[in-house]
């Protein structure tokens, strides 16, 4: 189908890009927002992961995030509005959710644990890994809005 030879065709654009003169984290973490149309992935082209944005189409990369430390696994929200990513900029790894110009940053469950593997719920709903109760679980937010407010589920 169409879909799936687009899909094939973004997969082979990842695996051939950036070329091999810059350097890359060895698995690139890719997240696509069907309404966007936008590629979100994590590089080290700039020293430490960083997310960074592309069309499917190639062109310019656009770097989204901009910290000390790690910021990595990128997911859009089903609706294409907000980017959810793992970083450490506080200092241990936290779920942080920014909008696509990278203009507004937001710790999403600031803790003092793991939290990690951000993915979006159909929803809307974030969904993430933490060692919270000292195993690793899945976690739930009730809502972005409402307390920032998690259930193990």
């Amino acid at each position: 189908t169409d879909r799936e030879a687009r899909r094939e065709e973004v997969q082979r654009t990842a695996r051939d890009w950036p070329p091999s003169t810059t350097s890359v984290v060895p698995v690139i973490q890719l997240a696509r927002a069907e309404l966007r149309k936008t590629i979100a992935f994590a590089t080290n082209r700039w020293g430490d992961p960083e997310i960074a944005l592309i069309d499917p189409d190639g062109g310019e990369v656009r770097r989204l995030t901009n910290s000390h430390g790690l910021d990595d696994y990128p997911a859009w929200s089903p609706d294409g509005t907000k980017l959810a990513f793992t970083s450490n900029r506080d200092g241990n790894l936290e779920i942080y959710v920014t909008d696509p110009a990278g203009a507004q940053f937001t710790n999403m469950t600031n803790a003092r644990t793991i939290e990690n593997f951000a993915a979006w719920m159909p929803d809307g709903r974030l969904a993430f890994i933490s060692n919270r109760t000292g195993g690793f679980d899945l976690y739930v937010m009730r809502s972005l809005i409402q307390d920032r407010h998690v259930d193990s589920e």
